[in-house]
């Protein structure tokens, strides 16, 4: 009968042991594929960040082309800019020069219908073959 205890409570010691290790590699297993399940996530996760890497790239590169084209066509309208000014400032000074003389010959003309030249005789002569000299 002692045998039988003893051999009761090693069974019994037995039993406990198999299902604690039972229960704990059921829990091990439902863990891994947890975690497997999520590895599998993360990995697909990254490939789509990977994906959206390439794309910006693309997109950054493609807007760095259209940059420089834009400054270079930017560079080239300045020069155009500062073209346009000298030319603006040479015909101003023309323009000037032009309404100069223009007030000039105004104010002759306006002297001359106030004091007509009054020539007779040989002076009258000498001032038409001057003027048709010319």
């Amino acid at each position: 009968m002692k045998y039988i205890k003893i051999i009761g409570v090693i069974l019994f010691q037995v039993l406990l042991i198999y299902f604690i290790f039972n229960y704990m590699n059921n829990r091990n297993k439902e863990t891994y594929s947890n975690l497997e399940y999520e590895y599998n996530l993360l990995i697909n996760k990254q490939k789509q960040v990977e994906l959206d890497i390439i794309k910006y790239q693309q997109l950054y590169d493609s807007l760095a082309i259209v940059d420089s084209n834009l400054t270079l066509l930017v560079e080239k309208y300045e020069l155009d800019i500062r073209e346009a000014e000298k030319k603006a400032k040479t015909t101003k000074d023309s323009l000037d020069l032009y309404r100069k003389d223009l007030y000039e010959s105004l104010k002759k003309i306006e002297y001359f219908k106030n004091n007509l030249p009054n020539r007779e005789g040989e002076e009258l002569i000498e001032s038409l073959k001057n003027k048709l000299k010319l």
